[in-house]
């Protein structure tokens, strides 16, 4: 049962614990078998919005300089995992110069809005935002 003072972290390694075997339990294997793993119908809606209220570390005033303006960005701390890139490929891209992400496209759809979600949840050092310009 989850409770309603529950913190998204906590509520996320709680479930990925459950979904997952422990010698997965790697935080880019956490959320990558999230996306592809239904939750039960009455956690879906809970976990989601946890999951939106989430308040980025990123520092929008260090973004990058290719993120096109909006809510969702990506700060100079990336260290080029690639795991952002992996969740939200329609939206966040490499820049080959640099060796980093970058928002290239603010996401439309609630799928696309997840999957961000899920980068800045992700991102080891905290370098994908969602506090940006709306």
């Amino acid at each position: 049962m989850i409770q309603a003072f529950e913190s998204p972290k906590h509520l996320l390694q709680r479930v990925a614990r459950r979904v997952m075997p422990a010698t997965q339990s790697t935080r880019h294997g956490i959320l990558i078998s999230l996306l592809n793993i239904p939750l039960p119908k009455h956690e879906c809606g809970i976990f989601y919005s946890a999951l939106i209220k989430q308040t980025a570390m990123a520092t929008f005033a260090n973004r990058s300089p290719q993120n096109v303006p909006g809510r969702y960005y990506v700060d100079d701390q990336c260290t080029d995992c690639d795991l952002c890139r992996e969740l939200a490929p329609n939206n966040i891209r490499r820049h080959d110069e640099g060796g980093y992400a970058y928002v290239y496209r603010q996401p439309t759809t609630p799928e696309e809005t997840a999957a961000c979600e899920m980068g800045v949840w992700g991102c080891p050092t905290e370098a994908v935002g969602n506090d940006g310009d709306q």
